[in-house]
């Protein structure tokens, strides 16, 4: 069984960190967000650990379309140098015009990133 504990902290109104530490307090996952003025993340990194040294570190910036949708992304692979661009296909849309099926299409190398099914719950 695998026990992580998860800690939010606030830079600023704007920029939020992540950090992931196992049972024994060693870091896993680390992560920074910066949103715009709508509070939509614009750009962020992320980094993975493992036995306390990082394996993963990704930066990447968010491209939005004129409604304010995810349409596009650019990525660099921190440790390997390699930048490559996400194209997000936005399939269906829920009553409140967020995507609920969405495929992420790596452009740079013309294959499929993964594929997104969401389904929200508002209250």
């Amino acid at each position: 069984m695998l026990i992580q504990h998860h800690q939010i902290s606030w830079t600023d109104q704007y920029t939020y960190t992540t950090t992931a530490t196992d049972i024994n307090g060693i870091k896993l996952f680390e992560s920074t967000s910066w949103l715009n003025d709508a509070y939509r993340d614009i750009k962020g990194d992320y980094k993975s650990y493992q036995n306390g040294e990082l394996i993963f570190y990704e930066k990447y910036t968010d491209i939005f379309d004129e409604n304010g949708q995810l349409i596009e992304a650019e990525f660099t692979n921190v440790l390997e140098n390699k930048k490559y661009h996400v194209l997000y296909k936005h399939i269906e849309f829920d009553k409140n015009n967020n995507p609920t099926i969405s495929t992420l299409i790596n452009i740079t190398e013309g294959t499929i990133k993964k594929m997104i099914l969401r389904e929200i719950e508002y209250y």
